[in-house]
């Protein structure tokens, strides 16, 4: 239920989820290549299986007479496949649950010590939220699970095959994510623990098998990084740049600190995070070689990304199932009278589970109602007449286009691809009947994107000159760029000439002072900060001067 509600907010709530949904529906038309390597590709052509299933039964239903009837239902209305992709997502959160529950058993923990610690991974409040949305981060955790139970099997066994399906499940978890590909660490680990426990075993060939399976089963999912290597060489060397000089300049400095302080607390809640820190150190001291498997991996990632300058809440996936395990396995080895062991148990859980799943509670509560984009957009709509000119950092409001407008970014796009544009000029021939439409021009936060038509908006003389009678900006955006002034001053110094140029018309905020709802009042209003500028009529003295 925590991943199930809500599922039915906005498609551009989580803008990264458009890069797997798009992609996907794409390859109807464009085949299987997906000639992007930003994210592996097995999600998208998970989404690509289930979105084909969908099309075959409208059609032989003949609710869509055509593929391209298909395609202009999804432009007019995308969020009933996004609905699928969050759907999709869910299973594999909920399958990753299931999954750590056979971990636990596979590591000898009792049934109550396992079923607790997929609970504790069930409330987390990063893998709930993340199960929200058709990304490539929530599904990784299934494959990665799975790879490091047959690697306890190799520990145990030390069969040639447990070791080869270790490896394909690693290399498909980092088919879906490439950082996941640290799975098979837990490999090596079981490996070399059974070549040092058992004089009959052999840890090369164990290791030789599980590179063998990690790289059949990553090239059968991704058979492009060989048949298209240039430009998945190019995305990788893009990536790497990318982790090691900050997206976007954004994020700065090495995060070991905020890992251990901030993230894995913020993922899990704190009473879970530091039983399953102690617990670790107790479990390894005790038991060595079975630990470290699901322990490895962990460690490993930490100290990879810790060391990366890009760094993200989510990129903390990986460790969730070590800590998780080690906080549940404290019900094992603490002796308790049998009276009162399950009061004992229960109290136990509630306070260890309490506080994530109150987090993931609250979450799904603040994404129900509206978020702030969703009212911003209701506002613009209502009190800005239609075909005005609109300028919106990203993660701004959802407007409508003009047909012409929508004519001209068609236009870009078929300049870049000649196979894109087919949406833009779908609207621009089909406008909304029920909305009004915008010259609405968005300003990317990356130069590659096309929509501003390759224009630096960040320059009053630019927008006095083009006629701009309306600007967005949205924290995800100038909230970033202004804390960080040293490295965009131009950003910087053109949102101070909006303030003092340009009159505040409206804000809105999860920091509102009466946020709409009685949730919103309680828990605060979800969504980013958006403050909409109007030009004023008598602009002060100087205002028309470039802001240097």
């Amino acid at each position: 239920m925590l991943r199930v509600w809500p599922l039915s907010f906005p498609s551009d709530v989580n803008p990264d989820e458009d890069s797997s949904v798009t992609r996907a529906l794409r390859m109807g038309r464009d085949g299987l290549n997906p000639r992007w390597y930003k994210y592996p590709p097995l999600f998208i052509y998970t989404l690509f299986a289930t979105y084909g299933v969908r099309y075959g039964f409208e059609r032989a239903t003949g609710q869509v007479p055509s593929a391209q009837a298909f395609a202009e239902r999804f432009f007019a209305n995308p969020l009933p496949l996004f609905i699928q992709g969050r759907l999709v997502s869910v299973l594999f959160g909920v399958l990753a649950v299931w999954a750590l529950y056979l971990l636990a058993r596979r590591l000898s923990l009792s049934r109550p010590a396992a079923a607790a610690g997929a609970l504790f991974l069930a409330v987390s409040p990063l893998l709930v939220r993340l199960s929200h949305f058709a990304l490539t981060d929530g599904p990784t955790v299934l494959p990665f699970i799975a790879s490091l139970i047959l690697a306890v099997r190799v520990l145990k066994k030390g069969r040639a095959s447990d070791a080869f399906w270790a490896g394909a499940l690693a290399g498909l978890a980092t088919a879906v994510k490439y950082p996941a590909g640290v799975g098979g660490v837990g490999l090596l680990v079981a490996a070399v623990g059974r070549g040092q426990t058992h004089q009959d075993a052999h840890a090369g060939r164990l290791v030789g098998w599980g590179l063998l399976g990690a790289v059949s089963a990553f090239l059968s999912a991704c058979p492009w990084a060989l048949l298209d290597f240039s430009r998945f060489w190019q995305y990788l060397l893009f990536l790497g740049d990318h982790v090691s000089k900050s997206w976007g300049g954004l994020q700065r400095g090495r995060r070991y600190g905020p890992y251990l302080l901030n993230y894995l607390p913020g993922a899990l809640g704190w009473p879970i995070y530091l039983a399953g820190l102690l617990g670790l150190w107790v479990w390894l001291r005790r038991e060595g070689w079975r630990p470290a498997i699901v322990a490895g991996p962990a460690v490993l990632f930490w100290v990879v990304m810790g060391a990366a300058k890009t760094h993200f809440l989510r990129f903390a996936l990986a460790v969730l199932p070590v800590l998780a395990l080690s906080a549940s396995r404290w019900i094992d080895h603490i002796p308790w009278r049998p009276r009162r062991r399950a009061v004992l148990l229960a109290g136990g859980m509630l306070v260890m589970a309490g506080p994530p799943l109150a987090a993931s509670l609250a979450w799904d509560l603040r994404t129900a109602p509206p978020d702030t984009r969703t009212l911003a957009t209701s506002w613009i709509e209502r009190n800005i007449p239609a075909g005005a000119r609109v300028l919106s950092e990203s993660y701004g409001p959802r407007l409508a286009y003009t047909p012409d407008r929508a004519r001209e970014i068609a236009a870009a796009e078929r300049a870049r691809n000649p196979k894109s544009g087919a949406k833009f000029a779908h609207l621009a021939a089909h406008p909304p009947a029920r909305r009004p439409g915008y010259r609405f021009v968005k300003i990317p936060m990356r130069r590659e994107s096309f929509y501003a038509l390759d224009a630096d908006w960040y320059d009053p003389h630019r927008v006095n000159a083009s006629g701009i009678e309306w600007v967005v900006l949205s924290s995800a955006a100038y909230g970033r760029y202004a804390r960080l002034g040293k490295w965009f001053p131009r950003q910087v110094a053109f949102g101070r000439w909006l303030s003092a140029c340009w009159e505040e018309a409206a804000r809105f905020g999860p920091f509102e002072p009466v946020p709409e709802g009685w949730i919103a009042r309680r828990l605060g209003q979800s969504g980013l900060t958006l403050r909409v500028f109007r030009r004023k009529k008598r602009p002060p003295p100087g205002c028309r001067k470039d802001v240097r």
